[in-house]
């Protein structure tokens, strides 16, 4: 695939494991930590005291964490699709385009005990306007160049995990993120082509390591999650002089990782705090394309998607016992 270089899985790959071990190797030098997982915009702030010396932690639900980040990336997402068109001639189309925009996240946490919690977070985008699309089209041999004006686009995710402090300073995480995607092309600079859609729904597992530390007003925490394989499915639809041509197919295999970072303080009866989130998507799968009087044809699809967030957070700090 000419847009997805291998190099990209393996850097998110040697990423996770050097940070997993930087966190492990880190853990036992740090001091007492709360249960807590300030900061994460998939794990609320605040959350969750440490437990008194001798003093068994009840389950208590933290006040909910509003996170605001704006969200940029020039390299952002990228679609491939090439194959045989009806086993004949050789066609390509791929788009890519920056993203950024404004991210808005409201979580809550709950700590069920000493070691164990629980958290369920929500993310949605707010997108900057004119966003300019590259598309591709042809075959591999000449690929014609294109651009659309716009291209509105909706995200938006929802996790659920829970969580272990296995050492002081070290939770293990794992848990499950629904991520729903979708862009809309409008305004192509020639006129070949009407409207373009991609829909993507996915179904990514989540396991991870979270390190912080815990001061009497700040708290630092460091956090990378991911998985092997993305779960999930892609539409595209692209209407050509009003003749539409479609592609859809499910996601055979891929790959997730997210690092994060944040460094808040309790400041009164409220926390604020700063962060920084960057993650990266690729997946891979065969879909079947054409137009309805054509028949269909088997493409090789590639998809790939990165972003970088800087923001803040805030919230109440206090806790409600269950």
């Amino acid at each position: 695939m000419g847009l997805f270089h291998t190099r990209s899985r393996s850097l998110a790959c040697v990423l996770v494991i050097l940070l997993g071990t930087s966190l492990v190797s880190s853990a036992s030098a740090q001091g007492l930590f709360g249960m807590g997982f300030p900061g994460l915009p998939s794990l609320g702030g605040f959350a969750g005291g440490p437990a008194g010396c001798g003093e068994k932690a009840g389950p208590s639900v933290a006040a909910p964490t509003l996170y605001v980040g704006w969200m940029e990336d020039r390299r952002g997402a990228n679609y491939q699709l090439s194959g045989i068109f009806l086993g004949v001639d050789s066609f390509d189309l791929s788009h890519q385009y920056p993203l950024r925009g404004t991210w808005f996240g409201l979580s809550e946490t709950i700590a069920l005990g000493d070691n164990l919690g629980a958290v369920a977070s929500g993310w949605v985008l707010v997108q900057a306007n004119n966003t300019h699309t590259s598309e591709l089209e042809g075959s591999p041999d000449f690929l014609f160049p294109y651009e659309w004006e716009r291209t509105p686009t909706k995200w938006y995710y929802i996790d659920a995990l829970l969580s272990y402090r296995c050492t002081e300073g070290l939770t293990a995480l794992a848990g499950f993120r629904y991520d729903y995607y979708t862009s809309h092309f409008r305004q192509l600079n020639v006129p070949v082509a009407d409207t373009g859609d991609v829909i993507i729904n996915n179904y990514i597992p989540l396991v991870g390591l979270q390190w912080s530390y815990l001061s009497a007003n700040t708290n630092l925490v460091f956090r990378t999650v991911g998985f092997p394989v993305i779960f999930g499915n892609f539409k595209l639809i692209e209407l050509f002089n009003g003749d539409p041509f479609e592609a859809r197919g499910n996601f055979k295999n891929g790959y997730f990782v997210e690092a994060f970072t944040e460094y808040s303080r309790t400041l009164g009866s409220a926390g604020v705090g700063v962060f920084a989130r960057w993650n990266l998507a690729h997946t891979e799968s065969n879909t079947h394309g054409g137009f309805p009087d054509t028949g269909t044809s088997t493409f090789r699809l590639g998809l790939q998607r990165s972003s970088w967030t800087l923001g803040g957070s805030f919230n109440l700090a206090f806790n409600m016992p269950l």
